[in-house]
């Protein structure tokens, strides 16, 4: 990463190409200091694709504002948790625990306002693909079932997917961010190569939430996967991205199936299983506790008391 000073003004020279207005909320940008230290890159091609990238440290707090057109956008962050809104629908575009790279595909099927906040000290590194609707209407071939699914998520507005880029795909796009900047007929042609590597990934996920049938079967296939990987450092973001939804999706379809939330689901979970052992397995307190996920084991005896009404320490006598 180059350890240049990028300030608004040189951020806005790039991003003015792909927009019909850029600005920073309560400046015009020539007095405002430095936004970013590090690597910001814009590059659009004939065919209709768009790539934006960004290797770089935050250096103020401040708010911008992009004006999208209708487009379908795919982003792989590396590093940090840009926080962005479309609309005023925010954008989870963190890592998840324990994944290489985060991933987002989302659309916009009428113009919108992309908000981001910029945070100092924040390190950021991501890559950002992006096509139009005609892009995608002219690159459909036969009207295939998943043809089909790409037309819909691009018709319709604001519609967001969580994912995981495979590992080619993770690389191809750490690939695009060492060419950033350079010039010439072969690097624009691996570019364009390796963006549309990115959007064939994301654009073979799409599509396959819908293969349940309905909401019900979404918050069973959460339901089942959580049971399975209660022993993992679960978070909201990975629970999401693994079953292929956005992380407000999932609170919504979980929530009307089941009436509690995916964290006190979660929570309660664990402490079934923490309970268990210490019923069948005799485990120590601490063990048991860990297992709850808590690190006290003060608090972890609270907040079995609260759900089954005893001690753990009961818990572990009620098999004698």
């Amino acid at each position: 990463m180059l350890d240049a000073d990028l300030s608004f003004e040189d951020l806005s020279r790039q991003v003015k190409a792909d927009a019909s207005f850029y600005r920073m909320l309560g400046s015009t940008g020539e007095e405002a200091p430095a936004v970013l230290r590090g690597d910001f890159f814009v590059e659009s091609f004939r065919s209709g694709l768009h790539i934006h990238a960004t290797d770089a440290v935050e250096q103020s707090d401040t708010v911008t504002e992009l004006r999208l057109e209708p487009q379908v956008s795919v982003s792989i962050v590396f590093a940090g948790a840009p926080a962005a809104a479309i609309d005023g629908i925010e954008l989870d575009l963190s890592v998840p625990d324990g994944a290489q790279a985060g991933g987002l595909i989302w659309s916009v099927a009428r113009p919108a306002l992309l908000r981001r906040t910029i945070r100092s000290g924040q390190t950021v590194k991501k890559v950002n693909v992006s096509v139009s609707k005609s892009w995608i209407e002219e690159f459909l071939g036969r009207d295939t079932g998943q043809d089909q699914a790409v037309r819909r998520f691009a018709e319709s507005h604001t519609e967001i997917h969580a994912w995981y880029p495979s590992a080619d795909t993770a690389r191809g796009a750490r690939k695009l961010l060492e060419c950033l900047g350079s010039d010439g007929l072969l690097n624009r042609l691996s570019l364009e190569m390796l963006a549309l590597g990115v959007l064939r990934d994301a654009f073979a996920c799409i599509g396959q939430p819908a293969a349940l049938s309905d909401d019900g079967d979404r918050a069973a296939l959460l339901h089942r996967y959580i049971a399975d990987n209660l022993g993992a450092a679960l978070t909201l973001s990975s629970i999401a991205a693994a079953n292929g939804m956005s992380v407000s999706t999932m609170q919504r379809v979980f929530k009307e199936a089941y009436g509690v939330t995916v964290v006190d689901h979660l929570r309660r979970a664990r402490l079934d299983l923490a309970r268990k052992a210490l019923v069948e397995e005799h485990l120590p307190i601490q063990q048991a506790a860990h297992i709850a996920g808590y690190t006290s084991a003060a608090n972890f005896a609270t907040a079995y008391r609260r759900i089954y009404g005893h001690a753990p320490s009961q818990a572990q006598r009620e098999d004698e």
